[in-house]
């Protein structure tokens, strides 16, 4: 997983947990999945 907090926070406030995470590329397939679909 990869996030970026600024610099001197050390917090994480999440709203929805999930057991599950995508990998890198299929978070990526489905953004442009989505930005396609509004597209159209």
């Amino acid at each position: 997983m990869k996030f970026t907090l600024p610099e001197n926070n050390q917090t994480i406030v999440a709203s929805k947990y999930q057991l599950y995470l995508p990998t890198e590329q299929q978070l990526i397939d489905e953004i442009n999945k989505e930005i396609k679909n509004r597209n159209e």
